[in-house]
């Protein structure tokens, strides 16, 4: 969704407003999609810090530097440590798609080891996700990153 910025605001509250929402949207996929489907939330999650890390790069001038790279620091930080589950995720589809491009080039015993493999470290770190309550603990970051917007 592109952003809007309403006709009778300026553009700095209409920026922040933004920041906001994309981060409370962030946080509503992590507490309430997580429990049914880590990988979708986690995914949706990390799309809305991109694009919230997209704004401070476009409210550059409306921020002090130092400020702007403290909060890019922090956004790249949460989503990177959001981020395993959802790679290992990405690299069991890659597999998918290359064995349905390249079918019957590759040995299937080699195609079967690496994707055992890639769902063993794909289930591992979907249980850490959970375990560690990371979800939740970068939802409450991010709640404290939309108080200072």
């Amino acid at each position: 969704m592109a952003y809007q910025l309403d006709t009778d605001e300026d553009l700095s509250s209409g920026l922040r407003r933004c920041a906001r929402e994309q981060l409370e949207k962030a946080v509503e996929r992590l507490e309430s999609r997580t429990a049914e489907d880590p990988v979708s939330a986690v995914h949706d999650a990390r799309k809305a810090l991109k694009r919230e890390r997209s704004l401070l790069r476009l409210s550059r001038t409306a921020l002090k530097p130092r400020q702007r790279r403290r909060e890019n620091t922090r956004l790249r930080t949460i989503a990177h440590q959001l981020g395993r589950a959802r790679e290992a995720d990405a690299l069991l589809d890659a597999l998918h798609g290359l064995d349905d491009r390249y079918a019957g080039q590759l040995p299937q015993a080699t195609i079967m080891a690496v994707r055992q493999r890639l769902a063993h470290d794909r289930d591992r770190a979907r249980a850490e996700l959970l375990e560690m309550e990371i979800p939740q603990r970068m939802a409450d970051e991010l709640r404290d990153a939309a108080a200072r917007v």
